[in-house]
């Protein structure tokens, strides 16, 4: 997904929690060596304001996919052990909306970060291109 959106010319922002980015070493050492790049650890107000300067975002069904459509974004919202259909869809129009609606989700209302079942298909089964296609349809029409 990085490379494909990268290649397509866009700088990307990563934002997340310090946490997140002890868990992919590999995306992060690449991020910090692209000028194009930047990883952002910051508070909720810094992480609205520097939303504010993007053109889509990407994210999974967590309170940063509401920030971004609050702010007007179009989102590719992931939906993995929870379900569109819950109501945490990203309010209003121009998002993509990704779930692959397996037949054990969702596994719970308000997601985990672990399959009870041990596959995780619901998240494994979005491809990073059908993520890029729709994130570059949605920035280019930004």
């Amino acid at each position: 997904l990085h490379e494909r959106l990268r290649a397509a010319g866009r700088r990307l922002l990563y934002l997340g929690l310090e946490s997140d980015r002890a868990r992919v070493p590999a995306l992060a050492a690449r991020v910090a060596l692209d000028p194009g790049c930047r990883w952002a650890i910051e508070r909720l107000p810094r992480v609205a304001a520097l939303l504010s300067r993007c053109a889509t975002a990407i994210a999974g069904d967590t309170g940063l996919m509401h920030v971004a459509a609050a702010r007007g974004l179009g989102v590719v919202a992931m939906f993995g052990s929870t379900a569109p259909e819950l109501g945490f869809a990203p309010a209003g129009e121009g998002h993509a909306v990704l779930c692959r609606h397996e037949r054990c989700q969702p596994c719970t209302v308000h997601g985990r970060a672990s399959c009870p079942r041990g596959h995780f298909r619901c998240m494994i089964g979005i491809e990073p291109g059908e993520v890029a296609d729709h994130a570059l349809r949605l920035a280019a029409g930004a």
